[in-house]
């Protein structure tokens, strides 16, 4: 039955499936309606929501030193450690940087990838201007 679900082999047991009103589902395609339905109602199921529970969650507040330390751009060798982790060859992200530019920068002159980091990670793109 997943086979067909999933569009793999066509094989489908026969396998006894009853509907909502319990009647057996004989053929392939009775069956496949009532996995489709049921899947259906199991993950789209409803909820209800009252807005004034939702209204009482107070959102955490952090000390200010903690939000000055988690806004500071990366430093150069937090950069480089990510990087490292990162897999090259990959499609670029929103920003349209990739990860194989990130990883050409010349590490030797410090402020060129400070700079280049620093620039992207404030606007979330890569300025055109940048030097190489």
């Amino acid at each position: 039955m997943i086979r067909r679900l999933r569009g793999g082999k066509t094989r489908i047991e026969n396998m006894p499936i009853l509907d909502k009103q319990g009647n057996l589902l004989c053929s392939a395609g009775e069956r496949l309606e009532r996995f489709k339905e049921y899947f259906n109602e199991l993950l789209n199921a409803k909820v209800i929501i009252d807005p004034t529970t939702a209204n009482t969650i107070q959102p955490k507040n952090i000390s200010p030193t903690e939000k000055s330390r988690q806004e500071k751009p990366p430093t150069i060798m937090e950069v480089k450690t990510a990087l490292k982790q990162m897999k090259s060859g990959k499609a670029p992200g929103n920003d349209g940087i990739t990860v194989d530019l990130l990883k050409k920068q010349d590490y030797r002159k410090p402020q060129k990838p400070s700079t280049c980091y620093e620039t992207s990670y404030g606007i979330g793109k890569l300025s055109q201007s940048m030097p190489n």
